[in-house]
């Protein structure tokens, strides 16, 4: 619907996943933004998403309280399952994967407090 809409407008801006482009390349078009006016600007892409370095990417985020996290085991089990499988759901809904080493830090994390019990 969204594509649908920005279509129908030429003079349409949106701001929304890079799943939508991907899937609608040939009807959009994205545009590169600067930081400052001396930054070249940077294009949407998997790889400036990935490294960063395009400033609109959004991050994914899950929180769990940790004294639930510790009184509650399936919690735990949940964030750990989570983890671990995360990047492989987040591919097929055409999001970029989390780098390895923040969900092994996540991980370690997790584990800490599950020594805590």
């Amino acid at each position: 619907m969204l594509v649908r809409g920005i279509e129908a407008n030429a003079n349409a801006i949106a701001y929304f996943g890079y799943a939508y482009y991907q899937c609608n390349d040939e009807a959009l078009r994205v545009i590169p933004v600067k930081r400052t006016s001396s930054d070249l600007a940077i294009t949407p892409s998997v790889a400036t998403a990935t490294d960063r370095s395009y400033p609109f990417v959004r991050p994914l985020f899950i929180y769990a309280d940790a004294k639930a996290v510790t009184a509650r085991p399936i919690i735990a089990e949940f964030v750990d399952f989570y983890l671990k499988n995360m990047n492989v759901y987040i591919r097929t809904v055409g999001y970029f994967e989390e780098p390895q080493a923040a969900l092994v830090e996540a991980r370690r994390s997790l584990a800490r407090l599950r020594v805590q019990v």
